[in-house]
C-alpha cells in the first residue's frame, strides 16, 4: 500500500514546523505593531482635540480681557468670551469627534428628507 510513498523524515517535519512557528511569530509581530499604532493615533487625536478646547478658551479669554481693557469695562467682556470661547472649543470637539458630519445630499436642519419633497411612510 505505501510502497510508491516515501515516509516524511523527522529532518523534513522539524523544518516544516519550525516555518510555520517562524510564520506564526511574524504574524504576532505583524498585529502587534498594527494594536502600538492604533493606540498611538488615539492617543494622538485626544491631544489635538483637548489642545482645540483648551486654546479655544484661552483665544477667548485673551479677546474679552482685552476689550475689558480697551473699553474699561472690567469683567464683563471677559466673562463673554470665555463663554464664546468655551461654546467654540466644545464645537471644535464636536467637529473632530464626528458628531456634526453630514452625509452626502444631507442637509443641515433638514430631518432626513428633503424641503418639499413628500414623505413615502406617511
Amino acid at each position: 500500500m505505501n510502497e510508491g510513498k516515501k515516509d516524511p523524515s523527522l529532518e523534513d517535519l522539524d523544518a516544516k514546523l519550525s516555518a510555520l512557528k517562524s510564520q506564526r511569530d511574524e504574524e504576532a509581530r505583524k498585529q502587534k505593531a498594527k494594536a502600538e499604532a492604533s493606540k498611538k493615533s488615539g492617543l494622538g487625536a485626544a491631544w489635538k482635540i483637548s489642545s482645540e478646547l483648551v486654546a479655544a478658551v484661552i483665544v477667548g479669554s485673551a479677546i474679552g480681557y482685552g476689550l475689558d481693557y480697551v473699553f474699561g469695562t472690567s469683567p464683563l467682556m471677559l466673562i463673554i468670551f470665555i463663554l464664546f470661547g468655551c461654546a467654540a472649543g466644545i464645537l471644535n470637539v464636536f467637529r473632530a469627534a464626528g458628531v456634526f458630519s453630514y452625509g452626502p445630499g444631507h442637509q443641515p436642519g433638514s430631518q432626513g428628507s428633503k424641503p418639499g419633497s413628500k414623505n413615502p411612510e406617511k
